[in-house]
């Protein structure tokens, strides 16, 4: 049983919801929802009834959720009881990162990072993937987190968190679509949309995945490409056209309507986010607590 499972279920439980607990625990919907399920399996029953609107324990879930509280506090207790014994955790931490998942990955776990080791100072550089890899074979760090997997013999890669691509409709569409619907590839011929610079990864990944689905380029209304998610983000939200972006970059424009964010129908866009370090290098005290903090508190 994994212990991030018993975490998620207690946050469905007592938030009745799926999507406010992937909220809270920084991690997607479907992560939430894969967690939920292996424990059921592993349990042998269900522990939600999903049947109506409102998410609601069984009998069965209502038993083991006095059980799953218990264990997330004797966790915290443990664990605090053992941060009295080791050695303070200070000193520079540097990281070197992709610039977007700078922006809208990174900032939420150091917050929490901090709150338990508030004497680490943080170093966080890098602006692509390339540039990141580059930066820890060369000795210059030695953690690194980025959204593309490149081919490497000195290079460890751990997963982390697998991010939603969505299709991000401007606000006007509003009446049209509600959130997290499903549209089909017709309609998103009508649709004028931004894409990314051909020299970013991922609209190779988006163009290969619409040729897959017998689409492509010349077949969509595109005005525009950009090269930074800030751009995507406000020409999206200034109605100038839909365009596939990270949903973690766009959390807080849905939550006020500014982005509408759909699926296209067989279009899975879905990015991996790694955590990258060099095999023949040792991390730091403060890399390894980092390293196991990240792995605890993603997927």
């Amino acid at each position: 049983m994994d212990f991030r499972q018993i975490i998620s279920f207690v946050e469905v439980a007592d938030l009745k919801s799926f999507s406010k607990a992937s909220e809270k625990l920084f991690i997607t919907q479907p992560a939430v929802t894969s967690q939920i399920q292996k424990l059921e399996q592993e349990l042998k029953t269900d522990l939600f009834d999903r049947s109506g609107r409102a998410v609601c324990l069984t009998p069965m879930g209502q038993v083991f959720y006095k059980y799953a509280k218990e264990m997330i506090n004797i966790k915290s207790f443990a664990t605090y009881e053992l941060s009295q014994l080791k050695d303070t955790v200070n000193g520079t931490l540097v990281i070197n990162a992709d610039s977007d998942l700078q922006q809208y990955f990174l900032p939420k776990l150091i917050k929490n990072f901090l709150y338990l080791y508030p004497n680490v100072f943080f170093e966080i550089n890098g602006s692509d993937s390339h540039s990141v890899i580059r930066e820890i074979e060369n000795g210059y760090c030695t953690l690194g987190i980025i959204d593309e997997k490149i081919k490497s013999s000195n290079l460890d890669y751990t997963e982390l968190i697998s991010d939603a691509i969505v299709l991000g409709l401007p606000p006007c569409y509003k009446h049209r679509y509600s959130p997290y619907s499903v549209i089909d590839t017709d309609t998103l011929k009508k649709l004028p949309l931004i894409f990314w610079n051909n020299s970013i990864s991922r609209q190779q990944d988006l163009e290969q995945l619409l040729e897959k689905n017998n689409l492509i380029k010349c077949q969509l209304k595109v005005i525009a490409q950009v090269g930074s998610t800030d751009t995507m983000k406000s020409m999206i939200k200034t109605e100038i056209g839909a365009g596939f972006i990270s949903q973690t970059a766009i959390e807080k424009e849905i939550e006020t309507g500014q982005i509408i964010p759909v699926f296209v129908n067989d279009l899975n866009l879905d990015r991996t986010i790694y955590l990258v370090t060099h095999k023949n290098r040792h991390l730091s005290v403060i890399g390894k607590h980092f390293k196991n903090f990240l792995l605890e508190n993603t997927k």
